[in-house]
This record gives C-alpha cells, sequence and structure tokens, in this order.
C-alpha cells in the first residue's frame, strides 16, 4: 500500500468521479484508475462501486476513506513538525471559516500570516459551521473559524475569540420599525427568513424564539447574510442577524433592531483535541488569539 494510493483514494472519494480526481491530483486518469484497482486487489474488496454517471463509495469504501483521511493527515502533521526543527520556513496550513465573523477580518490576517511565513501553503474552505466541525474532527482542516452556538462532535477543543450581538431585521414599514428595541415575543406570527441548518445563526435564532414561547413559521433559508437582509428589504419576513453581517447605515428598507432580551453569539477557533497542531496551525492560532485581544 502506497501513499499515492491514499491520495487518489480520497480524490476520487471527494470529487465522485476518476477523471475528475485525476484533473485534482493531478495525474493521468488511467494511472490513477490503475492504482485504485492495484490497492483494491491488495485489500480483496472494491472501494467504488462504478457506473456511467460516476462512482460511489461502498461499505468498505467508507471504512477505508476515514483512516486514509487520518493517514495522511498524520503524514502532512509529520513534514510539518520535521519541517519546524529548522523553523517554520515550509509548511501547509486549512483553514476553515464562516462568512460574517464578528469584526475579524480574515483575509487581512491570512495576508499577514503569509508576510511572517511566506513559505506556508494556506488553503481556505468556506462552509456551514457543522460542517466544518465534522470536517475538523476527520482531520481534513487544521482550525476553523466557527459559531459556538453548534452542538459539537466530540473530541474538539474551543477558544472563544469574539462576542457580538445578534440584532433583529424587519423591513422598512414593518410595525416593529418604529421600536427602539424588539421583544423576541412580537415577533409571534410573523414569517421569518432563516439561515440554513447546521449554522450558529440558526441555532442562535431557534433558541430565541423557543425561549420566547412560539414555533417560528419559516418561510425562507438562505446560506448568504446579504441575501437574507435583501428577502427582508423585499417585505418577505423578519430575521436575525449578527451585526458584523449590517452595513452602516443598513441596506435600504430595512430597519435593524437591538432584540429583548439580548441575544448574542460567539465565534471562535476550533481544532481536534487529540491532533497535535501542525507548527503552521499553532502560528495562525497564537495570532488569531492576539488579533482578537486587539479588538476587544
Amino acid at each position: 500500500m502506497e501513499l499515492r494510493q491514499l491520495r487518489y483514494t480520497v480524490a476520487v472519494a471527494t470529487h465522485r468521479h476518476f477523471t475528475r480526481a485525476a484533473a485534482a491530483v493531478p495525474v493521468a486518469q488511467p494511472a490513477l484508475s490503475h492504482q485504485i484497482k492495484l490497492l483494491e486487489q491488495e485489500l480483496g474488496v472494491e472501494l467504488f462501486e462504478r457506473s456511467r454517471s460516476g462512482v460511489r463509495l461502498t461499505e468498505a469504501g467508507e471504512i477505508f476513506l476515514l483512516r486514509a483521511r487520518r493517514a495522511l493527515a498524520e503524514m502532512d502533521a509529520a513534514r510539518e513538525e520535521i519541517a519546524a526543527l529548522k523553523g517554520l520556513t515550509t509548511g501547509r496550513l486549512v483553514l476553515g471559516a464562516m462568512q460574517a465573523l464578528a469584526g475579524l477580518d480574515l483575509p487581512r490576517l491570512i495576508a499577514a500570516f503569509h508576510v511572517a511565513y511566506p513559505g506556508v501553503d494556506v488553503s481556505l474552505r468556506e462552509d456551514s459551521t457543522r460542517d466544518m466541525l465534522t470536517m475538523t474532527a476527520r482531520g481534513e482542516i487544521d482550525l476553523a473559524i466557527a459559531a459556538l452556538d453548534v452542538e459539537r462532535p466530540a473530541g474538539l477543543e474551543v477558544a472563544p475569540l469574539v462576542r457580538e450581538p445578534v440584532l433583529v431585521a424587519v423591513p422598512g414599514g414593518h410595525r416593529l420599525a418604529a421600536l427602539e428595541t424588539v421583544d423576541v415575543r412580537q415577533l409571534r406570527g410573523e414569517t421569518f427568513i432563516f439561515f440554513t441548518p447546521g449554522t450558529g445563526l440558526r441555532a442562535v435564532s431557534e433558541r430565541a424564539t423557543e425561549r420566547a414561547g412560539f414555533v417560528p413559521r419559516v418561510g425562507f433559508q438562505t446560506s448568504s447574510h446579504d441575501r437574507l437582509l435583501a428577502l427582508v428589504s423585499e417585505g418577505l419576513g423578519v430575521a436575525f442577524v449578527p451585526a458584523s453581517a449590517v452595513s452602516d447605515p443598513p441596506p435600504r428598507a430595512v430597519a435593524v433592531r437591538p432584540a429583548s432580551p439580548a441575544l448574542d453569539r460567539t465565534v471562535g477557533v476550533v481544532w481536534r483535541a487529540d491532533h497535535r497542531h501542525r507548527p503552521a496551525a499553532d502560528a495562525f492560532l497564537a495570532l488569531l488569539r492576539e488579533r482578537a485581544r486587539l479588538e476587544a
């Protein structure tokens, strides 16, 4: 069994297609297919079910994929630690990040990190908080910057960075727009625009309405703060929105008010508890903590 076979297996499982996986690795498609076939022969099982539309993992493939990802993550970490003996001159860092980061300017942070460690290859993945936490638990992401309001898989450590208010957004002509604060109970019976399940904002929103004693009527779901506010501006519903996602002044035809009782969310950084940090991850975590301290 060779490391390249593990990498090819992960690529095929990710892209669900041999040709696309070969282009991503990159390697010639016949060579990739040949190595996967050799691996299956060695294991005595098929890892993928092949069809004209693509491929999908078999039950044995699902089991093997989990171990392959862990093995590759450990090998990458070993290379990073050996490189650290000579100083952080090379390496790799995989970050996960949510959309609105509560005042944390991630592009500027990455730029500052790149200036300090130009030899480190940084990649960024953006997804829902729930998906990022899952990828972090599997070792696919070194550090995830995410809302800490979502239930987390076991085996993760967290460091809170920023706490920010969550506000109520209503159309500009809404009956509640003239109020200085909006009692969440006053939103009973309204149509809500919610963030998609698995996000921190969705968790905060659902807890807020539950504490207010009602089940929200959800008319629309989105994964974009801009689209959420645009839907509110068109009079299609009300929403909860983090303060960092609201421009100053707010979008036209949207009134944004503090909630009563006050709502907030916590943004932090998450990593696997049983996984020794790569030196690059340690360096970026220190930068994150320092920037959060200065912002506070």
